[in-house]
């Protein structure tokens, strides 16, 4: 607020200093030198007597002598009275909006809010009053009805005072705040940026600005607010570390993973951005780096949970296979109700082959979790490789079931029925008609999985349908090529299949990988 650093110390004087630098044009600069004095001394009485000695002076005719006068009689709780100075200066003025403003709140004092309402709705609704380019008013205006409990009302007086440039720090975090407590996700961000450029030093509303950018799914400027805080607040770990969640939310994996890493140099001993840092090593295939980040957590708690289970999956991934079933066996000792434990244990144990333990592992998951399609998934896996080619299709299908948009169990599926040569499923379950994934990868295969069912089939129809609908899916998606997928088993399909059905798939899966360009494909 503008007075704050001349009256920060100005305890009783305080309220008055509000509403003078509120209602005076020019603010409380703009009031006489010898009220200015007393206030700035904290001397509310002898504010009062140099205000009086003006005002008689002047008299009446002279609006800021009146509008000083009767605030600080209001403060000196001689509220009667200075209503009856307003009323008098409203004689001569009586269109002035600060004069019904401040009559307005000495009603409110007195206990009066019918009658402060009717006034205060007056002022507002009176869009020829020459004061309306004044924020000042609009403020003080915001903050009565706040007192009044109409919020909505509030905002719009705090938005008024808003356009008309306030540069009062209070004011706009007023407005910030009551929009966030509306939802208005993007206003509250845009006005607690506005309070953190007036308050100049200070992170909270940065703070607030940043969360209030995520909430409204705006993560670019989230990270920009939060870089305002990490400014000022380069050395605590703690801001690194929200901002390395929000980069990771963002989609910028280096990016929280640098973060990350200057939160664990700052304090290393936090297991929290230990297991942050890790998870996200792990994300981007950074495995040997999360092994030793999970291990680090779990040298400072080696009952630590998540920090087991994140070591099971790096594990995994690096091919450890001991070391996976371990951990795996570690986290189901201390909790025996962890799905993504027993889908560990069951991927380590497939992985040896151990099948039928495998089996009873993925089974373990699915009781707790019945509705992942991965803990499906693995058990489809496992019921195929020993030889349960029924129970794993079946698998495969409440995977499907569950999986919300289809891709992830989409290709497994289709990979699995080939491998079973259940071709007429495969060709439902590939047909153009059947609602299935629209997501651009699953786009671009079917068609190809499409062709080598076709070549399978019991009748070989023209592969012209597919090779159009393959067209279409790379004219649409070319920004996606090449495509960053595994496509072994169709390239083994391809030799299968030999001859023209064989040569379209090979040629095909060569413009997926960026090796043949999609106007080079063969129609005859």
């Amino acid at each position: 607020m503008a007075h704050i650093p001349a009256f920060e110390d100005s305890l009783v004087s305080l309220p008055a200093v509000i509403a003078l630098d509120a209602l005076i044009v020019g603010g409380i600069e703009a009031v006489d030198d010898g009220v200015y004095d007393a206030l700035e001394r904290d001397s509310l009485g002898g504010a009062l007597e140099e205000s009086e000695a003006r005002y008689e002076a002047l008299g009446p005719d002279d609006l800021e002598a009146t509008l000083t006068y009767a605030l600080l009689l209001h403060e000196t709780e001689s509220r009667e009275e200075a209503v009856a100075l307003v009323d008098r200066g409203l004689e001569i003025h009586a269109d002035e909006s600060t004069l019904r403003l401040a009559k307005a709140e000495m009603r409110m004092e007195q206990g009066r809010s019918d009658d402060a309402r009717q006034l205060l709705d007056a002022v507002v609704e009176d869009d020829e009053s020459s004061e309306t380019a004044d924020p000042g008013p609009w403020r003080f205006a915001g903050d009565l009805y706040l007192d009044l409990g109409d919020g909505d009302r509030a905002v719009e007086c705090y938005e008024t005072s808003m356009r008309y440039g306030t540069d009062d720090y209070e004011t706009v975090i007023r407005l910030a705040q009551l929009h966030r407590d509306r939802d208005h996700w993007r206003r509250a961000a845009e006005c607690f940026e506005r309070a953190a450029d007036i308050g100049g030093h200070v992170v909270g509303p940065w703070r607030e600005a940043a969360e209030c950018w995520r909430e409204a799914n705006r993560l670019q400027e989230a990270l920009e607010a939060r870089e305002h805080v990490l400014e000022q607040r380069e050395t605590t770990p703690d801001d690194w570390a929200e901002q390395g969640l929000g980069y990771r939310e963002a989609g910028d994996l280096g990016q929280a993973i640098d973060a990350l890493e200057k939160a664990t140099r700052l304090d290393p001993h936090r297991p929290e951005y230990w297991i942050e840092l890790a998870h996200l090593q792990l994300e981007v295939g950074r495995v040997e780096e999360a092994i030793r980040g999970y291990q680090k957590v779990l040298s400072h708690d080696e009952d630590f949970l998540e920090a087991l289970e994140g070591l099971a999956a790096a594990a995994l991934e690096q091919g450890d296979l001991e070391l996976a079933e371990k951990t795996a066996r570690d986290a189901l000792d201390l909790d025996d109700t962890r799905a993504t434990s027993w889908a560990h244990l069951g991927r380590a144990l497939r992985a040896r082959n151990a099948i039928d333990e495998a089996i009873e592992a993925f089974e373990h998951a699915i009781d707790l979790d019945p509705e992942s399609p991965v803990y499906w998934q693995g058990l489809a896996d496992a019921r195929l490789d020993g030889g349960d080619r029924e129970g794993g299709l079946d698998a495969l299908r409440r995977a499907i079931e569950c999986d919300s948009n289809d891709l992830d169990m989409a290709l497994p599926y289709a990979e699995a029925l080939l491998r079973a040569r259940e071709i007429e499923e495969l060709l439902d379950w590939t047909d153009p008609e059947t609602p299935s994934s629209e997501h651009p990868r699953w786009r671009l295969l079917r068609p190809i999985i499409r062709l080598v069912a076709d070549g399978l089939g019991p009748e070989q129809v023209d592969p012209a349908t597919c090779l159009e609908a393959f067209r279409r899916a790379v004219d649409s998606y070319s920004d996606r090529l090449p495509l960053q997928q595994d496509v072994d088993m169709l390239e083994r399909m391809a030799l299968v299949l030999g001859g023209e059905y064989g040569r379209y798939v090979e040629q095909m899966l060569e413009v997926l990988e960026g090796r043949r360009s999609p106007g080079t494909l063969e129609t005859t």
